[in-house]
């Protein structure tokens, strides 16, 4: 049985070096019968991770066997014993641990560190000392005596026989002939591993089949024994030899040898090779030389060969400008003619044709360079060609846009998409908009750029035509069609925590709805965030279960309920609806058709305006037409009852900016209209405030181009006041 033999180490330093601190030596056993192994391990305290750990141990002819230990605060490591090394006392020389090149420990034994600088402790290691016996020491390489080989000529893919007869203590474990070419920089070996094949002293192997046509020189033979010890016979009549990997201070050396052994009646001569014959001749190339960054190219092509099938084409092609974007129109097919699409890169400019490479079925290779060389398989030039392949450049243009767009007051906001890696190469986005063809140039800030469109008029519809612009040209033109509003992202709340002062909600372009509670009018407290809402637009509600809420019409179309307690909160939503994404306003504050609950009054888009009844609890009745012309306004809201008859009115801005009362009947339709006055299609918002003084009549709020919100209260007849400036800084709300 094995013994293990460890413990904590004694040590008189050599030098001051900072490396691990080596607590224990163990070793496996301390005596072996070849073959067999030891394993010896270690423990160490350490400030970093060892990564590098080593130790060495000396056979008694002084060779330095070494041992790979595993890495860390501890580890291990296998020394295989193979029959054929020396026997007796095998010496432990030293372990060596480190995890820097400055940070390290080399522990020695007393005459190893006699003779070792390096060394940075003395140690006693004898107790993991090894014994080794039943070895039969082998420090010879085999010895080659005669070869023979047929048959002398062959074709690739053909067998050759390997005779070979050698003597050593031990079996060669491994033969290798390598024949060199007479003319050319080519060769190849044949090599058995096969216990059977070289106890015999004979193995087959097929020649390979990329081989060229023409007489191989046998150059060498080298023979291994299981210890790792090889002979190299040459054809020039020397004799070199090898120790196995792992024996080193010293390394064992041997100077060469000679020997008489013929070599140049195993040389072979091949013939009938596909590989060196004439490659694939390229005929004809031409390539769709317009794309768009991201799309794709057509190559089409015709060959000649003359001995075999096309395995592939390849075109190679780099940008102008940055050489490390490359794409490649390549195909496998193995048709000798046809046309290949692939992908390019999502890059805009031209990419020049650097190569075209063809491949036949025997693996000759014919390249076809830019500048009218061709070479063959091994990079030589063989001739000229007088294909333009310079003219066969493809232009990728920029691709088409995701262009968004937000209806804005008195303005239109454009977001512009790109693919990341395509921004970096447009210098521009041009952006013409009709009717009055004004031309606005965009600057690229990325994959997203954004620009606000000013100066338009509220109720007209604009297209907006936005083309990319790059170095190579415009990519294709995307148009987004729009028409500026008077803002409708504020709205009055009521009074949401029952303090009889009313409230404000707001929504910011992106999304964040928000609550301004009432500090006596015309002030407000700071706000609180009451939800995010992205991709949706909001609208006034009347109180659904009870709850103050606010409409939503998601990017979905679909109509939701949204309730809010009274600290401001959300508490969720209830689904209304769906087929709502095509309104262009709505507005669910007041009961139109006097049922006592609140109602949705509707515009779509294309300007009729339609009655959805409501039960309550945000869920509206199929709805009805009660009016049309609609679409001409560019602001509608339901203000409640503003002129003293106890039914809810309509009001609208029309677009020459005349704010108008539509007088509800209570039933669902209308009196006729009331004209409150000009001047009103500047503002950036109008709104209904609903109560916003306290004195139980409705009154107006609005938000100037500048941002000022302004609150204009009602008589109660139709009129209202002049306005009460309550703030600045509103504009983030248009």
């Amino acid at each position: 049985m094995a013994t293990l033999v460890a413990g904590l180490l004694t040590a008189t330093p050599a030098s001051a070096a900072a490396g691990p601190v080596i607590t224990s030596i163990s070793v496996s056993t301390n005596a072996v019968k070849a073959p067999g192994e030891v394993v010896l391990s270690y423990t160490a305290t350490t400030t970093a991770p060892v990564d590098e750990a080593l130790a060495g141990y000396k056979d008694p002819a002084g060779r330095l066997y070494s041992v790979n230990l595993s890495k860390g605060t501890s580890g291990s490591g296998t020394r295989k014993v193979p029959d054929g090394v020396q026997n007796g006392t095998w010496t432990l020389q030293y372990v060596f641990l480190t995890y820097s090149p400055n940070d390290f420990t080399y522990a020695c034994n007393p005459s190893y560190a006699s003779t070792n600088a390096k060394c940075t402790e003395t140690r006693d290691l004898s107790p993991y000392d090894v014994v080794v016996s039943g070895s039969t020491e082998d420090f010879e390489a085999p010895v080659l005596t005669s070869i023979w080989v047929s048959p002398t000529k062959v074709e690739p893919g053909t067998p050759v026989t390997m005779r070979f007869a050698a003597h050593d203590l031990h079996p060669v474990v491994k033969a290798t002939f390598t024949w060199v070419h007479g003319a050319q920089d080519e060769h190849f070996s044949l090599t058995s591993t096969d216990p059977a094949e070289l106890a015999a002293g004979a193995f087959t192997r097929t020649v390979p089949h990329l081989q060229s046509n023409g007489g191989y020189v046998l150059s060498s033979v080298v023979l291994e024994d299981p210890n790792g010890f090889a002979s190299r016979y040459a054809a020039d009549g020397t004799i070199g030899y090898t120790a196995p990997a792992g024996i080193f201070f010293p390394q064992p050396t041997r100077p060469r040898g000679t020997h008489s052994i013929p070599f140049s009646a195993s040389g072979l001569t091949v013939a009938n090779s596909y590989y060196d014959g004439p490659g694939p001749v390229l005929a004809r190339l031409a390539v769709t030389s317009s794309a768009v960054s991201g799309g794709t190219a057509t190559a089409t092509y015709s060959t000649t060969l003359t001995s075999s099938t096309l395995r592939s084409i390849s075109a190679l092609y780099l940008l102008d400008g940055d050489p490390g974007v490359a794409t490649s129109l390549w195909s496998e097919d193995g048709r000798a003619a046809g046309s290949v699409t692939r992908g390019l890169p999502q890059r805009v400019g031209t990419y020049r044709l650097q190569r075209v490479v063809l491949l036949d079925a025997a693996m000759r290779r014919t390249e076809y360079t830019r500048d009218g060389r061709v070479l063959d398989e091994r990079g030589k030039t063989i001739g000229e060609h007088a294909l333009d392949l310079a003219a066969e450049h493809i232009v990728a243009k920029p691709s088409k846009l995701d262009v968004s767009g937000r209806s804005r007051p008195q303005s239109i906001e454009l977001g512009v998409s790109t693919m990341p890696d395509e921004a970096q190469d447009l210098t521009s986005y041009r952006v013409v908009v009709n009717p009055g063809g004004r031309v606005v140039t965009v600057p690229v800030t990325g994959e997203y750029s954004k620009v606000v469109v000013p100066s338009l008029r509220n109720g007209t519809t604009y297209t907006l035509a936005v083309t990319p612009q790059s170095k190579i040209g415009p990519g294709p033109t995307t148009t987004v069609s729009l028409t500026p509003m008077i803002s409708g992202n504020v709205w009055g709340a009521g009074d949401v925590n029952i303090d009889r002062r009313d409230d404000l909600f707001a929504r910011l372009p992106a999304g964040q709805v928000r609550l301004y509670r009432g500090a006596g009018f015309p002030k407000f407290k700071a706000a609180t965030t009451v939800t995010d809402l992205p991709s949706s637009r909001n609208f006034p509600s009347g109180r659904i279960y009870g709850y103050t809420a606010f409409l939503t019409i998601n990017q979905d179309g679909g109509l939701e309920g949204n309730m809010v307690d009274r600290d401001g909160k959300s508490l969720g939503s209830t689904i209304s609806g769906t087929g709502w994404g095509s309104m262009r306003s709505i507005d669910g504050t007041a009961d139109f058709s006097g049922d006592g609950l609140p109602d949705i009054v509707a515009v779509t888009s294309t300007g009729a305006m339609r009655l959805y009844k409501g039960n309550g609890q945000g869920r509206f009745a199929a709805g009805t037409q009660i009016g049309t012309g609609w679409g001409s306004m560019v602001r509608v809201f339901v203000p409640g009852d503003v002129t003293g008859d106890r039914k809810a009115d309509v009001m609208a801005v029309d677009a020459t900016g005349v704010l108008w009362i539509y007088r509800g009947n209570g039933r669902g339709g209308f009196l006729g209209r009331v004209k409150v006055g000009p001047g009103w299609g500047g503002m950036g918002a109008l709104f209904s405030a609903r109560d916003a003084n306290g004195d139980s009549r409705g009154d107006l709020g609005a938000i100037t181009m500048n941002g000022e919100l302004r609150f204009y209260k009602g008589r109660g007849n139709g009129t209202f006041t002049g306005a009460t400036v309550a703030g600045t800084g509103w504009g983030s709300f248009l």
